[in-house]
């Protein structure tokens, strides 16, 4: 697996949009929502080209970046999201594997080319009041789904390319934090992206999600969430491998990440058709749930292929996870799915689990798996790897 195309060097030169537009030139009053005063300056802004640049602390409801503008947070300065639903108008948009009719995020990139967010100041979601609402929710309605609960993304990138986003503090997000679809050329780099896992719980808070995008590269970031760290989309059901708005995953370079809390490192799912081509390479995990996840939806056809995690140490509650996922199902149908040419190499990892792995031959076959200078300090082992069809050993070490 090599990823030599120029896109992956970090030693890239940000092409910045010199001429600078100050919110504090247009907002009187920074404790009411300007939702409208910044849009009309980025639509302004966008005729001429420019940075707007966030100097305060500012609460906005859904804005939609164009063309031609970047967007600058300095320090101690924050944009903030609105805690009424109200602020983020219904649209057409992408969530849970599908397009539908829902809430846009804080901040919408679509239909973008070529725009940087940075900065060293704060993107705050507030998402507390969203948290509280979705627990009372599932309190009286176990049936509750992520969507039912309204509420926003924090970041939305949608069939955009080359966009850069870095240097920032990304916290609190309502949903999801990071969403890319259908986008290409996407840079995350020198992020700390975070939500709690108490004394509230933030449902669905997954850091970052990649849905059928190609060329990703994510690098140098914390990520402390609560819910998946990294989660690959692409879409689900019977027919999502026919359904044009979905799509694959592919040339995804994800190194130099240290994760705190997460559900795991890398998830592919719960709504995912074809992942190929992803590198996870030097990860340090201080307490994740899993390393690996595999969700194996039986109602969608996937294909998970050419994975490898390299570099991977620290501390897991499940090394690699593979099961079955009924959660939200849409048909009793099932299809045959396949793991295949997943990779492990230079691992250090201590676990509760090492290997958490259900045979479902009738849904899907994992094969092909490689375990090369791999290490796991365990409690259990869980299952016998030596069944997976075609597994390859070389100086693998399970200390149980």
């Amino acid at each position: 697996m090599y990823f030599n195309d120029e896109f992956f060097n970090k030693n890239i030169n940000i092409k910045y949009k010199n001429n600078k537009y100050y919110l504090k030139d247009y907002i009187k009053d920074k404790n009411l929502i300007s939702t409208k005063i910044i849009q009309d300056l980025i639509d302004k802004i966008s005729l001429v080209g420019g940075t707007l640049v966030v100097d305060d602390n500012y609460i906005t409801g859904a804005l939609y970046l164009k063309n031609n503008v970047d967007l600058e947070i300095l320090n101690n300065s924050s944009l903030n999201g609105s805690i009424n639903i109200f602020d983020y108008p219904l649209t057409n948009t992408r969530i849970e594997g599908e397009c539908c009719i829902y809430f846009p995020a804080l901040i919408n990139i679509i239909d973008v080319n070529n725009i940087n967010i940075y900065g060293s100041g704060l993107i705050n979601g507030c998402g507390l009041t969203f948290w509280r609402k979705f627990w009372l929710r599932r309190s009286w309605n176990k049936s509750c789904t992520n969507k039912d609960e309204e509420r926003p993304r924090l970041i939305f990138v949608s069939n955009s390319n080359n966009i850069n986003i870095f240097n920032l503090t990304i916290k609190d997000s309502a949903f999801w934090t990071i969403h890319l679809y259908k986008s290409e050329y996407i840079k995350l780099f020198n992020l700390n992206i975070t939500s709690p896992k108490e004394p509230v719980m933030a449902p669905s808070t997954d850091a970052i999600d990649i849905d059928a995008s190609r060329y990703i590269h994510i690098y140098n970031n914390y990520i402390s969430c609560n819910d998946d760290g990294i989660a690959l989309k692409g879409g689900k059901g019977i027919n999502a491998h026919n359904d044009k708005n979905n799509g694959i995953n592919e040339y995804i370079l994800i190194e130099d990440i240290k994760f705190g809390f997460c559900h795991s490192v890398l998830t592919c799912g719960s709504e995912s058709i074809h992942n190929k081509y992803i590198l996870v390479r030097n990860i340090d995990v201080c307490d994740a749930k899993n390393i690996l996840w595999l969700k194996m939806r039986s109602d969608t056809l996937q294909l998970y292929e050419d994975i490898l995690m390299d570099g991977i140490k620290g501390n897991s509650k499940i090394f690699l996870n593979i099961n079955s996922w009924n959660q939200f199902k849409n048909s009793d149908d099932i299809l045959f799915s396949k793991a295949i040419n997943i990779s492990f190499n230079n691992i250090d990892i201590k676990c509760v689990n090492a290997f958490f792995i259900t045979e479902k031959l009738n849904e899907y076959k994992i094969s092909d798996f490689s375990f090369n200078n791999v290490k796991i300090e365990c409690q259990k082992i869980g299952y016998d790897y030596n069944k997976i069809e075609n597994v390859k050993f070389n100086n693998l070490k399970i200390i149980n």
